[in-house]
Order: C-alpha cells, then sequence, then structure tokens
C-alpha cells in the first residue's frame, strides 16, 4: 500500500511549508487493501499475541518496544485503526500490565 494515498499535499503560503492534510473523504473511498476485511477485535486479538510473545524477548535483549499512534486514526482500506485514542492506549498497556518494556513512542511526523 502506497503512503500517502490519503491526503493532499499543499504548500503553505505564508510559510513556504509543505503540509499534509488528510482528506477523509479520499480516505473513506479507498479500496480494501487485501482481500478481507480485518476487524477491531481480530486487530486487538492480533497485538496481545504478539506482546505475548515478543515482551519476554524484549525483557531478555533489554530492547524497548514502542507503540506508535496510527496514522490516520480512522479504519479505513479495511484494516482497523486499533491505536487511535487515549482509551485504546489504556487497553494496550493494561493488558500488558504495565510493563516497563512497553512504551509509547511521542511521534510529531518528523
Amino acid at each position: 500500500m502506497a503512503r500517502g494515498r490519503c491526503r493532499d499535499n499543499r504548500a503553505e503560503r505564508h510559510t513556504r511549508r509543505r503540509l499534509s492534510l488528510l482528506s477523509t473523504k479520499k480516505t473513506e473511498s479507498q479500496p480494501n487493501a487485501y482481500d478481507r476485511i480485518y476487524g477491531e477485535e481480530e486487530m486487538w486479538e492480533n497485538y496481545f499475541y504478539f506482546m505475548e510473545c515478543m515482551l519476554p524477548v524484549s525483557e531478555e535483549v533489554d530492547v524497548r518496544l514502542q507503540l506508535h499512534p496510527n496514522n490516520p486514526p480512522i479504519t479505513h482500506q479495511g484494516i482497523a485503526r486499533i491505536f487511535r485514542d487515549t482509551l485504546s492506549y489504556r487497553r494496550a498497556f493494561e493488558t500488558v500490565t504495565h510493563n516497563p518494556y512497553s512504551t509509547v513512542l511521542f511521534c510529531v511526523g518528523t
């Protein structure tokens, strides 16, 4: 899937910087990325399974895992975006019992 597919790139007149604006209309009109839909509960189950397998390994090798927010934070192209708000982060961290090797990435889009 190509990145930026649902964004409009526009030049800001006053600062001469490029802006990337999400077009929800474009996002909602995109076809499914795969041959089936990946629902929210299935994505949560996959996340929990991944963390159950990977956290012991990350602890053993002293590497922290970082949770990156979904961008855009809305379900599109047949894939549920589960890391989109405070409640979803709470669910993610409570499930792994606030393990210090499960962290959040504060992404500023650079």
